[in-house]
């Protein structure tokens, strides 16, 4: 576990970034992507779900 993490660490240091390589699409702007609340609404959906079938399965012992 200690080598990817410290292989990546390793990389990270030592990368140079290729300025010229990308010159003509240098863009001053940043864009993060289109906002969408569908996967948190199928998330909490999915939860839901997944709790309720679960206290419907593993109901605890009566004594």
């Amino acid at each position: 576990m200690a080598f990817p993490i410290l292989s990546g660490a390793i990389a990270t240091a030592l990368y140079t970034p290729d300025f010229y390589a990308i010159k003509g699409s240098l863009s001053q702007t940043v864009e993060f992507g289109e906002v969408n609340s569908m996967p948190l609404l199928e998330t909490l959906l999915i939860g839901t779900m997944a709790y309720l079938l679960s206290q419907k399965l593993f109901k605890p012992a009566k004594n």
